[in-house]
């Protein structure tokens, strides 16, 4: 009993000192906004596999409420109608940007975690920011896009190879536990580069 007092008693005193709820919410505050660019990006993503409109946007109408979807829903038929070169650069340099910014504020509450100063450079710190980044980002991508477009790619893949029904069962299951393992691979390595810190192989 004793030993759960004072480990609650040091717990509540760590996060007063390491500032965890101003800390996580500058961090939700950058994912936010990246949470946008992100979109742009799968969507815009979306014309050069040549997927079936009214296919697509029935699958976000699964994901997506009612209200929301019939607002956007004019501006998702423009984005899926034609290819736009512009608009995809525009959410892979917006995701990167935004989302590097809240990889920099992560990698500074690691820090304060682990009670290390930075003393790397800036161009490797700046590096390590950006390949975690880009390793979210495709993560996130996975995440989002097997799930809610698992059964449009297995259409789009029938066109050009037959599918034997059995695979498509197989693949249908298989996109969750995907879109979980590399999720969790991708946090995996974040907690262990971002911090500047050592940890030993065991």
């Amino acid at each position: 009993m004793n030993k759960s007092i004072q480990f609650s008693k040091k717990l509540i005193k760590e996060i007063k000192e390491d500032r965890v709820t101003g800390l996580a919410a500058e961090q939700a505050y950058y994912y936010l906004l990246a949470l946008f660019p992100l979109l742009i990006l799968l969507l815009s993503i979306l014309p050069y596999l040549n997927i079936d409109i009214q296919t697509a946007l029935d699958t976000i109408k699964t994901f997506m409420p009612a209200e929301t979807m019939e607002v956007i829903e004019k501006n998702i038929i423009n984005i899926l109608s034609e290819r736009n070169g512009g608009l995809l650069t525009f959410g892979i340099l917006g995701t990167i940007w935004s989302a590097s910014n809240g990889m920099n504020a992560f990698i500074h509450s690691m820090n304060i975690a682990y009670d290390v100063e930075e003393t790397r450079n800036f161009i490797k710190a700046r590096f390590i920011s950006i390949i975690l980044t880009l390793g979210l980002v495709v993560a996130f991508i996975v995440m989002l896009g097997l799930p809610v477009f698992g059964k449009v790619i297995i259409e789009l893949l029938q066109q050009v190879i037959p599918i034997p029904e059995e695979t498509q069962i197989l693949f249908s299951l298989l996109r969750w536990v995907i879109a979980v393992v590399v999720i969790s691979l991708v946090l995996a390595f974040l907690y262990r580069f971002a911090p500047n810190k050592s940890f030993p192989i065991k």
